[in-house]
């Protein structure tokens, strides 16, 4: 993901997963990416406090960070009885039909999210 932000000309700062809210205000950055890694996101309380503490920042979650940032707003998340595993996961653009080979691997879903203005979200 760096490597590809920064190809895009973007300037990246990467901090621990476990730096404050208030540091990252400071930081005064155009937008956050939370990354990706292994583990349930429910037992990363310390980690969901912080992010609810950044209101005026936009973010982007990937894979674990995804399920962190959606629990921040109230979705719920649960364990998928197989997980999905795997180098060449087809995922289809509902809007445009064209189908993307993925690489996947992942315990967790996001499930009853909602978003003002866009009604309920499945995934």
């Amino acid at each position: 993901m760096v490597k590809a932000f920064l190809k895009a000309g973007c300037d990246v700062t990467k901090v621990p997963y476990n730096t404050k809210a208030e540091e990252i205000i400071k930081m005064r950055p155009h937008g956050i990416v939370l990354s990706g890694g292994p583990g349930d996101p429910t037992h990363l309380t310390d980690v969901l406090t912080e992010i609810r503490q950044i209101k005026e920042i936009p973010m982007l979650g990937i894979g674990l960070g995804h399920q962190l940032l959606a629990l921040s707003q109230g979705a719920k998340i649960e364990k998928l009885k197989y997980g999905h595993r795997g180098a060449s996961v087809p995922v289809r653009n509902e809007t445009t039909g064209k189908v993307y080979i993925s690489s996947q691997n992942h315990s967790y879903q996001v499930v009853n999210a909602s978003v003002e203005g866009f009604g309920k979200i499945s995934y």
